[in-house]
């Protein structure tokens, strides 16, 4: 199946546009794109619809690189539906017009609260083996000895998007978490240690 790789997504709220950088998925090289979204609508909502609507279809997918607001929505909107034995398949299908995208505005909203959402301090992942440095599409680099002031933090968004991409076998086996950094803590805790 042909889909658009979205390595970026920018929404410009003030002049309701909002503009994208794809690149098709069957297509070698890769070769990026920026371009503006524009639907069969005017709204800037129903563009927004418009564009969740392709990417529950899987006609976008979000790339690593993508607006990390949107793309923890995403991942965040994949858990509810799973929870609430909601199929994304339907939700995309019973809404393929125009005239019947508003049947996606509650879902959407739900998608919505997800990009908005707020957390504070920072966080790094940690494991069973050792903290975690780095994550790739092909599994993660770690170190078992690392000091407080070495740990690799993120905001907690981009962590929880991080271990999204890892399995769930993965994450099970090396019992993989997201930790709050607290600086304080943490140097307490090495001091104890050492």
């Amino acid at each position: 199946m042909s889909y658009e790789i979205v390595r970026s997504l920018k929404l410009d709220k003030k002049n309701k546009k909002l503009f994208l950088t794809t690149a098709s998925n069957n297509i070698y090289p890769k070769s990026f794109s920026k371009w503006e979204y524009m639907p069969k609508c005017d709204d800037f909502v129903e563009k927004q619809l418009s564009f969740f609507h392709g990417i529950i279809g899987g006609s976008y997918k979000l790339d690593s690189c993508s607006n990390t607001n949107w793309r923890y929505a995403y991942e965040k909107f994949l858990e509810y539906c799973y929870d609430n034995n909601i199929s994304t398949y339907e939700l995309w299908n019973n809404s393929c017009s125009v005239d019947t995208l508003s049947k996606l505005k509650p879902y959407y909203d739900i998608f919505n609260n997800f990009v908005e959402e707020k957390h504070s301090g920072k966080y790094y992942l940690d494991s069973n083996v050792g903290n975690i440095i780095n994550i790739t599409r092909k599994g993660f680099t770690y170190s078992p000895f690392i000091r407080n002031e070495n740990k690799r933090t993120y905001d907690y968004k981009k962590a929880y998007i991080k271990i999204k991409n890892l399995s769930d076998k993965t994450i099970n086996e090396y019992n993989i978490r997201m930790e709050k950094f607290d600086k304080v803590k943490d140097n307490t805790m090495e001091d104890l240690v050492l």
